[in-house]
């Protein structure tokens, strides 16, 4: 009861400053306020019902559009581009709706979870509005990318320390009561085991928080912050994520394939090179020693996750492979339904997994995964425009997906605010320049 009073306190302050950002027009503070949302505990009203803090930046979007474009008939030319994103998450939610439809109509005994449903309508409506929002900083690149790097700072410090905490310290249960829910108790059934085994950050599994150390690995080779990249490949061991440990190499192997056919202008500089080549030589000592002693620890599981490195496509077992009961019976559904999908309508037992690729194949079909790839490829042509870099980023995406639905506010609302930061030459002359967290341009 004191925790989720505590808990609720803190959602109420995040949410009264956020509230006092869009009086005030702080737009800088307001954007990493709501980024900052990804490690909010959930806002209890009883013990079955925990809202999840990106509703309330649901809130925030919603009162700043009507606050600027209502109150204050504030004008603003719209590029389309911004917007590529949430018209694909769009035409997906419709299809989604069809293929509901679909389902309830099928001779089947499907149930329907309209919760779910409404749940995708908020996140496309907030991905929408949020475009509206970072697209006002189309001419403030400086100030976009600064707020960018303090939030992936900011969360990959704040992450690093707290799984620090519960691999020595433990408390599991302080955890469990701020970040568990009924749809993902994986913090509960750790509990269960005896305590951690695997570092869960601010989030309510390891799952998540290594898809985070994936993205926010990403970003900094992008922003050629390397060293900080450290820490993020730091957090993926504690994570114990076969997300982070596989996804981390590939990433540093394509970039070094780009930097070898200076195909990627953030790192054709020769300075640039030199200072990745001497990254991998100073960080793979580092990590190797950690590992070392994380495996000595009693509970901790990272031998087990590390014989992925030599069999990688091992990992995939558990998400694709169609031995798991539940998924015999959704690759079933999958087949039956495979041209519109069947919504968020399922046969007993049958579940969604956590795959961005399964989740729209089952809930949208061949359809919904050809408005997929067509939303990420037009992405891709409207914004690389020479600044290439990016697709480093699109590719931790893609790659992240492999774990998770990607179905969040703050992975896709980081991809809006980097195509925003690429739209345009000058800012791409400008993010070579820029290192606002790194401290390697101080020396």
């Amino acid at each position: 009861m004191v925790i989720s009073l505590f808990q609720n306190c803190i959602v109420l302050l995040w949410f009264s400053i956020g509230i006092y950002q869009v009086y005030t027009g702080n737009k800088n503070f307001l954007l990493i306020g709501m980024l900052i949302s990804l490690i909010i505990p959930r806002f209890v009203l009883n013990a079955n019902i925990k809202i999840p803090p990106h509703y309330f930046v649901f809130l925030l979007l919603a009162i700043w559009t009507f606050f600027n474009f209502i109150i204050k008939k504030q004008k603003t030319s719209l590029e389309i581009g911004f917007f590529i994103l949430p018209i694909t998450y769009f035409f997906l939610l419709c299809l989604v709706f069809t293929g509901s439809l679909n389902g309830i109509l099928s001779v089947e005994q499907r149930e329907f979870f309209g919760a779910s449903l409404f749940g995708l309508f908020i996140f496309v409506v907030e991905l929408l509005l949020f475009s509206l929002f970072i697209s006002e900083f189309r001419h403030q690149y400086y100030c976009l990318v600064k707020s960018i790097d303090i939030i992936f700072f900011t969360l990959v410090l704040a992450n690093l320390g707290t799984a620090i905490f519960q691999l020595f310290f433990g408390q599991i249960n302080i955890f469990q009561n701020l970040y568990s829910s009924q749809t993902n108790n994986v913090l509960g059934i750790m509990s269960r085991m005896g305590g951690f085994h695997r570092a869960t950050g601010l989030f309510p599994s390891p799952v998540n928080l290594g898809v985070f150390t994936l993205l926010s690995f990403a970003y900094f080779i992008y922003r050629k912050q390397f060293y900080i990249s450290l820490l993020s490949c730091s957090l993926g061991i504690l994570a114990a994520s076969k997300t982070a440990i596989i996804g981390i190499p590939c990433l540093s192997i394509l970039v070094l394939v780009f930097i070898s056919i200076k195909k990627v202008t953030t790192f054709t500089t020769k300075k640039s090179s030199i200072r990745f080549a001497i990254f991998l030589s100073f960080t793979c000592p580092i990590l190797l020693v950690l590992i070392y002693f994380l495996g000595q620890s009693k509970g901790v599981y990272i031998n087990y996750y590390l014989k992925y490195l030599i069999k990688p496509f091992d990992a995939l077992h558990s998400r694709y492979t169609g031995d798991i009961t539940f998924l015999k019976i959704t690759y079933e559904s999958i087949k039956q339904h495979w041209l519109i999908g069947s919504g968020f309508t399922f046969l007993p037992r049958e579940n969604l997994g956590d795959s961005m690729y399964i989740f729209w194949l089952k809930t949208t079909g061949i359809l919904g995964m050809c408005i997929l790839f067509t939303g990420i490829l037009t992405l891709l042509h409207h914004f690389l425009n020479g600044e290439t870099g990016i697709l480093i980023f699109i590719l931790a995406f893609l790659f992240s997906g492999l774990a998770l639905t990607n179905t969040d506010f703050f992975s896709n609302s980081i991809m809006s605010a980097l195509l925003v930061t690429s739209s345009s030459n000058k800012h791409k002359n400008l993010l070579t320049n820029i290192h606002v967290v790194t401290t390697s341009d101080q020396n």
